[in-house]
């Protein structure tokens, strides 16, 4: 196709020399919590979604630019994080104290969820492969890989 005299061919959108695949993961206490991930070849990061499909799942957020510089990655971020906090509450009436339950009684349970909210921004100078925790916040750490994707 012929641009037409005076009109400009649309502009080459700005990419990476490759993709990237960029993993966002969480752990509480070392135990894995879950992940997100994204494949992108684009300067610009943006990805938000739950780490996990349990009721009470984690909120994630993050956006941000990734620049290559000599070999290694510049990720520039701004993280939300949303870390459910589940309480175990008693429903019912109350037992006195010297009251022992009968065996196999258990006194109704609800539980409460409320949610601590993390925030981190900053830049990492990062190697590819190499995963970098990015918050540690009330025994939940959060962690960034980038790598290059698998090919099939």
């Amino acid at each position: 196709m012929i641009a037409a005299p005076g009109s400009q061919a649309p502009a080459k959108p700005d990419t990476l020399s490759k993709n990237y695949l960029i993993t966002f993961s969480t752990t509480t206490n070392g135990k894995p919590v879950g992940e997100l991930t994204m494949l992108t070849c684009s300067p610009q990061v943006s990805v938000s979604g739950p780490l996990d499909s349990g009721p009470s799942p984690t909120s994630f957020g993050v956006a941000g630019e990734l620049a290559e510089d000599e070999g290694l990655l510049l990720f520039t971020y701004n993280i939300d994080f949303s870390y459910p906090v589940v309480t175990a509450v008693a429903t019912g009436a109350v037992a006195p104290p010297q009251a022992v339950p009968a065996p196999g009684f258990a006194q109704p349970m609800s539980a409460s969820v409320q949610y601590q909210q993390h925030r981190s921004q900053g830049m990492l100078r990062m190697k590819i492969g190499t995963p970098y925790e990015v918050l540690k916040a009330a025994g939940v750490t959060y962690t960034v890989v980038i790598s290059a994707p698998v090919e099939k």
